[in-house]
């Protein structure tokens, strides 16, 4: 499993949940998005509501860049696995594990970003900082 731990404040809630994963640590293969134009190159985007129970992985299809031309490879409930939102030192927190098998293949470092957006589609939250010049997804080491 490749895990995650957040905190946020009282907003948070992953209504929607947007998480890219670039898994070969190549910024410039996958969807290379706007957003994050110092480095992204997402092969996978985890979509969906963490409360509502739906949601989907897919992958990036088409060639490097930012066609959105993806392929759902499996459902939240196939790949993921939430523990209940706690609240921690008054901030609100959320553990996550979605099952390698389902991300292919992965270097020694996993890259990723992520956008909250409300019931709306609003957004509301992202990590790391989006849209300015030096804005990357975050480096984790396997």
């Amino acid at each position: 499993y490749l895990n995650f731990y957040l905190e946020g404040n009282s907003d948070f809630t992953l209504d929607v949940m947007d998480l890219y994963i670039d898994t070969d640590n190549n910024p410039a293969t996958g969807l290379i998005s706007w957003m994050w134009p110092a480095g992204s190159g997402a092969e996978y985007l985890c979509e969906g509501s963490v409360p509502g129970g739906w949601g989907d992985v897919l992958q990036h299809q088409g060639p490097a860049g930012s066609g959105w031309d993806w392929s759902s490879v499996a459902s939240f409930s196939d790949a993921f696995q939430f523990s209940d939102f706690k609240t921690v030192d008054g901030k609100k927190a959320i553990e996550f594990s979605v099952k390698r098998s389902v991300l292919g293949p992965m270097s020694k470092a996993v890259n990723f970003g992520l956008i909250e957006s409300n019931s709306g589609w609003t957004e509301i939250g992202w990590m790391p900082l989006t849209q300015a010049p030096e804005s990357k997804f975050l480096k984790v080491d396997l």
